[in-house]
């Protein structure tokens, strides 16, 4: 057993020798493929610079980009797999020649990147594709809680798709703008769906966005309206509104008055024991409505507000003085006719020539039997319409 131990020993001494003086005759050989495999690293290293320069100089980082951003996806995902193919050879090359393994931690970074870069592009286009189909929604139709609610999902589901080391990129930075900018125009749009609004409050608002679009409420898709770029008008939009709501206000005090003298009427009563005499009866209501609408008109006037409303509210005035002044001329006279008929009937010879052929004939008032007159017709400057005498 010893013997041949010896033996092995003594070949492996010879075999480590004969190691030793076939490495000194490949030394040269060696030392030559050495340098082309280190040329070769240093020119893959150049490539995976070259690589990340170009890589992140593509347009496919641009938010407004033109280009199918997953064409270019796909093309970099090629040739990102061609320099992992690439490093894996050079890297089996340097463990063969013993050297030191050099880090290539940027091409691992690509591929990070290329994965979130297309994450985030989903979400992009996903909220591009949800925009255009709230572009096209029409009018009456349009659910702003629902888009406002669909636009903070798509938010939540870019902002998580997108880690912090890439939220300087131009198309995250770009996506993450546009939903915002949607979120506070859909605000906005829900704002200007009030009631309130009038053709005349739109009309201003095109002038004040500097653009125009086909106003119709009923079929208008809302493309135009977000096309005015609300979010940057959120200030006078809101302002805009305000102004309707409050001249609503004043719209429906108007239309209530309208509606209230339409159906005012005076009465004529027979007097007592003369049929044929008629007098005028202002009902309490009148009297009423007179008192209260001159007050709410003159209230309206202090209304900052009015603006659009002043030439309307000066004619009702005008009409509501006309009326108070022609019932208090009215009863006045028709008052003191009542005090001197008696006089003017029994001694027709006492009174004046002049004033007796002024007089009706008969001696009495020229009034047919009981009718009613609306109360807006004494405003008329032509007096109401009275029925004709016999």
């Amino acid at each position: 057993m010893g013997s041949e131990m010896c033996i092995r020993d003594s070949d492996w001494a010879s075999l480590m020798a004969l190691a030793a003086r076939s490495r000194g005759l490949l030394a040269p050989i060696v030392s030559h493929y050495e340098g082309k495999v280190r040329l070769e690293g240093d020119e893959f290293a150049k490539a995976v610079a070259s690589f990340r320069e170009r890589f992140y100089a593509g347009p496919h980082f641009r938010y407004e980009s033109r280009g199918d951003p997953y064409s270019a996806i796909d093309a970099w995902e090629r040739e990102l797999v061609g320099l992992e193919l690439r490093q894996a050879e050079v890297e089996a090359r340097e463990r063969l020649f013993e050297l030191p393994p050099r880090p290539h931690n940027s091409l691992r970074t690509s591929r990070d990147e290329l994965r979130v870069l297309k994450r985030v592009w989903d979400a992009a286009e996903r909220s591009r594709f949800e925009a255009d189909g709230w572009a096209a929604t029409a009018w009456p139709a349009v659910d702003v809680e629902w888009m406002i609610a669909s636009a903070r999902d798509l938010l939540r589901e870019l902002r998580v798709a997108c880690p912090r080391s890439a939220r300087d990129w131009d198309v995250y930075k770009g996506a993450n703008g546009a939903l915002i900018d949607m979120l506070a125009a859909l605000s906005l749009v829900g704002m200007l769906r009030d009631d309130a609004m009038r053709p005349r409050h739109w009309k201003r608002l095109m002038r004040h966005c500097g653009r125009e679009f086909q106003l119709d409420t009923k079929r208008m898709p809302l493309g135009p309206l977000l096309s005015l770029r609300l979010h940057e008008h959120a200030e006078a939009v809101a302002d805009l509104v305000q102004h309707a709501k409050g001249e609503l206000v004043l719209d429906v005090q108007l239309a209530e008055i309208d509606s209230a003298w339409l159906g005012m009427q005076l009465h004529f009563d027979p007097q007592e024991g003369e049929e044929e005499v008629l007098t005028l009866r202002v009902p309490q209501e009148v009297l009423d409505c007179l008192d209260e609408h001159e007050v709410v008109l003159e209230r309206m006037l202090v209304d900052p507000f009015v603006g659009f409303f002043e030439e309307n509210i000066a004619a009702w005035r005008s009409r509501l003085s006309k009326v108070r002044a022609v019932l208090e001329t009215w009863l006045e006279a028709q008052r003191l006719w009542v005090l001197l008929k008696e006089l003017y009937l029994n001694i027709p010879e006492n009174i004046p020539v002049r004033l007796r052929r002024s007089g009706p004939p008969g001696g009495h008032l020229p009034i047919t039997p009981t009718y009613t007159v609306g109360v807006t017709d004494l405003a008329d400057s032509r007096g109401p319409s009275l029925p004709p005498t016999e």
